[in-house]
Order: structure tokens, then C-alpha cells, then sequence
């Protein structure tokens, strides 16, 4: 009678039927674990590049309205010059430095005759110089476009800018060149 006391009382704690799970359903649940984890920390980095690329194009579109700005406010030429390497752009008062030739020396822009672009010293209506921005671009990420130029009275000399990932995605900024309005569009 001893053995079937207990033995009952083993039937009362464990319940019956098999309870539990086997190794093989573990092994399952963990792999279908490990292959959502890889898809969404993938998911993540793209993310992340595509986020980056748009903070660029933003940020220079920012820049280069503020450009246009300044160069309203303060009665000044600014430029926009984009590096050689495309890998990153200035902005400053002034001519660039490296404007293309427009073949029109002398040329008359909201009343003032500007000099010839292949001038290596470009006065500034009598005052210095001046760097506003100095941008390198992330790594992975390039420019390419024009030069643009911005006038005093609102007007540019107009272009437009390509910020573009290795991955083949970009944002244009479109410069006007009658108004000098600033406009930032993704790619197709």
C-alpha cells in the first residue's frame, strides 16, 4: 500500500500526458528568432544610410538658401563652390574663385559689373572675403553640379546640385535663376 500511496501522490503533481518541449521545437523557435533578428538589423543599416543621405541633401539645401539669404541681407555676392572631388562644397561672399568663363567680361548683373570669372582676385565691393560654410560631405556620399552665385538683389546665376550615395540614390537642388528659389527634390 506504501508504493501506491506514492505513486498516486506522482500522479498529482505531474499532470498527465507529455508536457514540455522537445529539444527539436526549441531548435526551431530559435532559428526563426535568429533569421527576424538578421532581417530587421539589415532593415536597420539601410535605414540608416538612406537617413544620412537625406540629412546631407537637407543640410546643404539649408545652407544654400541661407546663402541666398546673406547675400540679400548684407547687400554681397555669395558663392557656392563645389569640391573637385565632389566630396564635399564652400560657401562664401564673393565670386568663386573658380567660376567657369562665361565668355561675358565685364558682365552687368542687378545693376554691377562684375569681373571677368577668370580673375584670380575677385574683389568683394571692397570688403573681405568671407567663408559662411566649409561642408565635407559623410563617407559614401558625393556632389556634383554647378557653381552657383548669388546676387544682391535676390537674382542667381542658377544650376543645380546632385547629392547622391554610392547606392544610387540622390536629392537635386534646384536653383532658379531669376528669383534665386532654392529647391530640394529625391530622384527617381
Amino acid at each position: 500500500m506504501k508504493d501506491k500511496s506514492r505513486h498516486d501522490l506522482w500522479r498529482v503533481i505531474q499532470p498527465a500526458g507529455n508536457s514540455g518541449f522537445t529539444l527539436f521545437e526549441l531548435l526551431i523557435v530559435l532559428i526563426i528568432i535568429g533569421i527576424t533578428s538578421a532581417i530587421v538589423f539589415l532593415s536597420l543599416g539601410v535605414a540608416h544610410k538612406k537617413t544620412i543621405l537625406r540629412d546631407t541633401a537637407r543640410r546643404a539645401w539649408l545652407q544654400i538658401r541661407h546663402a541666398r539669404e546673406v547675400s540679400v541681407l548684407e547687400q554681397r555676392v555669395v558663392s557656392v563652390t563645389i569640391d573637385k572631388e565632389g566630396k564635399g562644397y564652400s560657401i562664401s561672399t564673393g565670386l568663386p574663385r573658380r567660376e567657369k568663363d562665361s565668355g561675358n567680361p565685364g558682365e552687368t548683373v542687378s545693376g554691377e559689373t562684375y569681373p571677368a570669372a577668370s580673375d584670380a582676385t575677385l574683389p568683394t565691393k571692397g570688403r573681405n572675403r568671407r567663408i559662411l560654410y566649409s561642408v565635407r560631405l559623410p563617407q559614401g556620399i558625393s556632389i556634383e553640379g554647378d557653381d552657383l552665385t548669388f546676387y544682391p538683389r535676390g537674382e542667381s546665376s542658377g544650376g543645380s546640385l546632385v547629392i547622391s550615395d554610392n547606392e544610387g540614390r540622390a536629392f537635386r537642388i534646384v536653383v532658379e535663376t531669376l528669383s534665386g528659389k532654392v529647391r530640394l527634390a529625391k530622384e527617381a
